[in-house]
Formats: C-alpha cells, sequence, structure tokens
C-alpha cells in the first residue's frame, strides 16, 4: 500500500514514517555520545605526579631526615584531577633509582626509600618523574611531568 505524500499546510509531510523519524533520532544520540567520548580521550592527559608519605596525600610535604626510611607514594592524576592507570613512573636522587607502573587508582608505592646524602650536604632531593602514552582512533600521545618528590635534611 503506498501513499502519495502530500504536504500539510503547515509544511510537514503526512505518510513519513515514525521508524524513520526514531532512527533518526537514536543515530543522531549515538553520534553525539560516541563525539563527546573522543573529545574527552583525546583532551585527557597526564595532569600532575604528587609524591607523599604515609596512607593518604595529606598535601604537606614529603620529607626525610638523614638516616630514615620510609614508603613513599606517588599519585598520577590526569588533566581533570582523576586518577591515571598505567602511568610510568620513576623516583630518583640520592642513592635511590626505583620504578614502577601506577594502579587503577592511580599510586604507586615506593618502600622502602632510604635515601643519603653527600658527606658535604646538608640537604638533598628526590626527583619523581612521571611518563604516560596513549593512543586513540585519532593518533597517540605522550605527556611527562616531573617535579622534586621529597627534601631530605639532616
Amino acid at each position: 500500500m503506498h501513499r502519495k505524500l502530500r504536504s500539510h499546510r503547515r509544511g510537514a509531510l503526512e505518510g513519513m514514517g515514525l521508524e524513520i523519524m526514531v532512527a533518526l533520532v537514536i543515530v543522531g544520540g549515538f553520534s553525539a555520545a560516541i563525539f563527546m567520548y573522543l573529545s574527552y580521550a583525546q583532551a585527557t592527559g597526564l595532569g600532575s605526579v604528587v609524591a607523599y608519605t604515609g596512607s593518604t596525600n595529606s598535601g604537606g610535604p614529603c620529607f626525610f631526615f638523614l638516616g630514615s626510611s620510609k614508603s613513599v607514594t606517588a599519585l598520577t592524576l590526569d588533566q581533570h584531577g582523576h586518577p591515571m592507570a598505567g602511568v610510568a613512573v620513576q623516583i630518583t636522587g640520592l642513592g635511590i633509582s626505583m620504578s614502577g607502573i601506577s594502579a587503577s587508582n592511580g599510586t604507586v608505592l615506593f618502600s622502602p626509600v632510604a635515601p643519603v646524602l653527600p658527606t658535604d650536604a646538608s640537604s638533598g632531593s628526590l626527583s619523581i618523574v612521571a611518563q604516560y602514552s596513549a593512543s586513540s582512533l585519532g593518533g597517540s600521545s605522550s605527556a611527562q611531568q616531573s617535579s622534586t618528590a621529597c627534601t631530605v635534611i639532616k
């Protein structure tokens, strides 16, 4: 049964199937969701890496007294402040060279960390470097962040 398409006096077309309209709405919704995901995935990269001692990130400085040994946790965050998994993190300096990969909560635990100061120095610092690379449909990207992880004093 074929009907002719007739214009309504307000400009609408009679006979256009409801199925076509529903399909167009669904395709439009999925397209918007896919474009939002791709734009978020391309914009997300390594934002920062923070080191702390203790069980939680108190926001305070990470420091050691000479001769002490502690656990140091590195926290990797994306540009939006969310934890990042799969980030290669390395802590170096003062006789320390340790590396690890961040877990799903964005943390890497280094333990035990026992830095050694040169005999003529009264203080020193450990450096932390985080490297992240990702591939997506649009290509690949990589980022590196570095900072002073901890201060060591006599």
